[in-house]
């Protein structure tokens, strides 16, 4: 509920099929430097690139966790 009113500009969506779910990041050709999870309109989780550098296999688990719910 805190990034509720957060603006994230013109993102990319893909929808995971079969649920409410979708992975958003920042539209081409912006850099991507966050990626979040979204259910029916709310973000449950997001990592930002400095995450993803400094643990990779966390971050990756955690992000196909929170994408398969």
């Amino acid at each position: 509920m805190d990034n509720l009113d957060n603006n994230y500009g013109e993102e990319s969506v893909l929808d995971v099929l079969g649920s409410l779910r979708q992975i958003r990041s920042p539209a081409h050709p912006d850099e991507c430097n966050y990626v979040r999870v979204v259910v029916d309109g709310l973000e449950v989780a997001y990592w930002c690139d400095d995450e993803w550098r400094d643990d990779p296999a966390c971050v990756m688990g955690a992000f196909l966790g929170a994408a398969h719910g």
